[in-house]
């Protein structure tokens, strides 16, 4: 990127030796310096690597994901046969009390799903490319990710092992990461009990395993309700 002594030194003899002149053209040329040092900034600054705040948050907008996710808030409304929800402990619900809360990803996290994002938008349609694209995202070593497909076109999204953060299992729920073939129904399965397989008949591994080792699988929201 050149300076301005390299634009001025670009003058002839006969004006480079006009000391006002220079000075104007200095003053004409010194923006346009500035505003191409300001460019080559935008390099590093709108990197996925690198970007921070405002700048990841235009990244997301060319991905195609906001950092702001939905996601539903622990039920505290009345009910009987629940002492923590009973008279004096429920909230009574009415058709204008909130049902989610608006979560803010930190940049790390952002950052984490705009990688799965870019992989799914690039996905070939396969099982492996799918689970790879969610492995982006769900990256714990002890925390197993699977996609079981069955015959008439359905198939589940299954995690097992170490729990994941709610606010991941509800994201994938809300498919922040598309790598569902179009019209399948998909469900989604998570461990009710940490570090566990799901439970299933005829395996016995860290992904599955049956009775005495394997835990239910449930919802997002059964776990926000129900895991300690």
């Amino acid at each position: 990127m050149a300076d301005l002594e390299t634009y001025l030194g670009r003058f002839t003899a006969a004006h480079s030796d006009k000391p006002k002149f220079m000075a104007m053209a200095a003053l004409c040329l010194q923006p346009y310096v500035d505003l191409q040092a300001l460019v080559a900034t935008f390099v590093d600054a709108f990197d996925l690597d690198q970007s921070v705040g405002a700048q990841l948050d235009v990244c997301g907008k060319w991905v195609g994901r906001s950092r702001l996710i939905e996601a539903p808030v622990r039920d505290p409304w009345f009910r009987f046969g629940d002492a923590s929800r009973g008279l004096g402990r429920g909230i009574w619900k009415d058709k204008y009390s909130p049902g989610v809360s608006l979560n803010r990803l930190d940049d790390v996290v952002f950052r984490k799903l705009l990688r799965a994002k870019i992989a799914a938008n690039n996905w070939d349609g396969t099982r492996a490319g799918a689970e790879a694209a969610i492995r982006a995202f769900i990256d714990q070593t002890d925390t197993n990710v699977w996609i079981d497909e069955a015959p008439d076109r359905r198939d589940a999204l299954c995690v097992s092992g170490a729990w994941i953060p709610l606010l991941f299992a509800f994201m994938l729920e809300q498919n922040q990461i598309p790598v569902k073939r179009s019209a399948v129904q998909r469900r989604y399965y998570f461990v009710s009990v940490d570090r566990s397989p799901l439970f299933g008949f005829g395996v016995n591994n860290r992904f599955i395993g049956g009775l005495g080792s394997g835990a239910w699988g449930v919802s997002a929201k059964w776990l926000l309700d129900h895991a300690g």
